[in-house]
């Protein structure tokens, strides 16, 4: 028996952690450009440069405080289709051959919190930060299709990074940040006990009997990883700007909890030492490189745009070990292997956006901004998840900025997410997460700036 049991645990542990690499529903974006304008590597001209490119906070003067608060409301189509065997654990799919329509609740990303000030010279500023870039997140319910993928699930990475950027020239800056990067996932689903075997793959090994058919497994894991962010930004000539940014990569070493509850008639419902465990899951979050251009057509008419390269093909695979508790010990005495590598095969992506800002003649100081941008999904059909569905997606935005004094602005974002038509039909995962989808989001952000008085040694 424990043979049998331990290859299922470590499979559904290799399944449960992989959301951590999720597109997902959320993509948070961080500063009113890039709210509201979809660009803002080129010429960032808040304390979202931290991220977006850390050498064009030697722009901002004096010592600045910026806080922006989101909310998001999702409308996604989602249909799991069926698998061999399906209708013994949810029963069968409508007439047209998919499960019912689910559209689950997503998670709003978190707030960013930040602060710059020169640093005794008006050419060198320093800033420190707190804004999450990563996010993804959503409950689908303990009663629907898909709940043996997934009941609820999120990851998010959240950035402390403190950052100086240094304008030794006019016509160019250059800046750095390092950050410590905090990576948390958690994920609960309804164990799936079937399981091909690779001897005889025509006849799976059905567990139900052991585990019941409604056991619970929920996984949680952190871990805290350095990284880096380096910026340029350069005049060429005083009506266009460029910017330039790359991210590092930082492998994550998640680890945390691994609870397993037997469903009813379980031959382990009291066992306790089977339930508690302990695991690590190794992701990787890879390098990201970014360029941008902005031009100054008229006093009042701006145009930029960007391009973002993600080098995801670095992700291959995911490792996860079971480390302590009931199951590392029965691995270890019955001479299972202790880890298993789940192929992802995901391919580099890129990020493609731009727009305007229209500054009217008005006794106001606003900025009209609207842009759009559109970005492909870096995961092939055969290893894409329900529980991080992606897609290829396209978003428009639009969004205002007053500034209502010298030292005060406020921003207003709205920008709509379309997430295209996909339909997976060759899943190798287990169980297989065929599915159709397509959906949008709405996306609102504000934000506000205030410069709160000169900086440090800087008397103006």
């Amino acid at each position: 028996m424990t043979r049998w049991t331990l290859p299922l645990v470590l499979l559904v542990m290799a399944t449960a952690a992989g959301a951590a690499h999720a597109q997902g529903f959320i993509i948070p974006e961080l500063g009113t450009r890039k709210n509201a304008m979809g660009a803002a590597v080129g010429r960032p001209d808040d304390l979202s440069a931290i991220y977006h490119n850390p050498a064009a906070l030697a722009l901002l003067p004096g010592t600045q405080l910026a806080a922006a608060f989101g909310a998001v409301v999702l409308d996604v189509d989602l249909r799991l289709a069926p698998w061999s065997g399906s209708d013994q654990f949810i029963g069968a799919p409508e007439s047209d051959g998919y499960y019912p329509r689910q559209n689950p609740t997503v998670f709003a990303p978190m707030p960013m919190i930040g602060a710059s000030t020169n640093l005794w010279s008006d050419k060198i500023v320093g800033a420190i930060g707190i804004y999450v870039p990563n996010a993804a997140g959503a409950d689908f319910g303990a009663d629907k299709p898909s709940r043996y993928h997934i009941i609820d699930a999120y990851v998010f990475s959240a950035f402390f990074t403190a950052a100086v950027a240094y304008r030794p020239f006019p016509w160019l800056a250059v800046g750095l940040g390092g950050s410590a990067v905090y990576v948390r996932i958690q994920r609960r689903t309804l164990l799936y006990p079937v399981f091909p075997r690779e001897e005889d793959p025509q006849n799976p090994l059905n567990l139900s009997g052991l585990l019941g058919k409604e056991a619970e497994l929920e996984l949680e894991g952190d871990d805290v990883r350095p990284a880096f962010n380096l910026g340029i930004q350069a005049w060429p000539h005083r009506t266009v700007s460029l910017g330039f940014m790359v991210l590092s990569r930082y492998d994550v070493s998640l680890e945390g909890p691994l609870t397993l509850k037997p469903g009813p008639g379980s031959l382990f419902e009291a066992d306790a030492e089977i339930a508690k465990n302990r695991h690590r899951t190794e992701v990787i979050a890879p390098w990201i490189f970014a360029f941008g251009a902005n031009w100054d057509i008229t006093p009042w008419l701006e145009v930029g745009a960007e391009l973002r390269y993600y080098l995801n093909s670095q992700v291959e695979e995911q490792v996860t070990t079971i480390t302590e508790g009931g199951l590392a010990d029965l691995m270890t005495s019955a001479n299972m292997p202790s880890q298993i590598v789940t192929p992802k095969h995901l391919h580099d992506s890129f990020h493609f956006g731009g727009g305007f800002i229209v500054k009217p003649p008005l006794p106001l100081k606003l900025e009209l901004m609207t842009g759009m941008h559109y970005e492909n999904s870096s995961s092939p059909d055969n290893t894409v998840e329900v529980s991080a569905p992606s897609f290829d997606l396209a978003a428009f935005h639009v969004g205002a900025r007053w500034a209502i004094t010298d030292r005060l602005r406020v921003a207003a974002a709205y920008a709509h997410y379309w997430y295209l038509a996909r339909e997976t039909t060759d899943s190798i995962t287990n169980p297989p997460t065929n599915f159709a989808g397509s959906g949008h989001t709405n996306m609102f952000t504000v934000v506000f700036e205030a410069r709160v008085g000169p900086g440090i040694g800087v008397g103006k």
